[in-house]
């Protein structure tokens, strides 16, 4: 006899998956919050940029699923993130793009933090603020900045990364972040 019933219960997996998935990408993808945060740490730099800036969303080249969070991330900022009198133009770069065009901030999509070392090591003195939602990444230098918003406003600054990068924080901006 046929189970009349398993089309649902399939359909009800198949929705209880997408929702699993759905609440673990949105943990870890930065969205407006983080970006205001990093937007608002720039102001903190010895020489911070001002006007209007790129932002590279970077993703590893041939990472479909890398791409699609950049873009995803893009299309949640707009064409122009304002914060104060600093206005943000998302990009998405691959790490390679990233590497060559080197615009003032550079956030890293989670498919981008095992090639972070490697450009960092590419924009080493070039002024860039690398950033991601990892604080493990700046625990291991890969990144200058890694922030958080929900539940509440972290801020993690790596100085030996920041250093490498040629920038420096204003001694006011150290006694809001925890230092790595």
């Amino acid at each position: 006899m046929p189970d009349r019933h398993a089309g649902r219960r399939r359909v009800l997996r198949l929705g209880v998956a997408w929702l699993s998935l759905a609440t673990i990408a949105a943990a870890v993808e930065p969205g407006p919050d983080e970006v205001e945060v990093i937007a608002r740490t720039l102001g903190f730099l010895i020489a911070a940029p001002g006007g209007t800036i790129d932002i590279g969303l970077v993703y590893p080249t041939g990472s479909e699923a890398g791409r699609t969070t950049a873009e995803r991330i893009a299309a949640t900022l707009g064409p122009r993130f304002v914060v104060d009198d600093l206005t943000l133009r998302p990009r998405p770069l691959t790490v390679e793009e990233a590497g060559r065009v080197a615009p003032p901030v550079l956030l890293l999509t989670q498919a981008a933090l095992p090639q972070a070392g490697i450009l960092a090591a590419s924009l080493a003195g070039k002024r860039v603020l690398t950033a991601s939602t990892d604080p493990g990444s700046v625990e291991r230098q890969q990144v200058v900045l890694a922030v958080r918003a929900h539940p509440r406003i972290e801020i993690f600054v790596s100085h030996a990364a920041a250093r490498m990068a040629g920038l420096q924080f204003s001694t006011a901006f150290r006694m809001f972040v925890q230092e790595r």
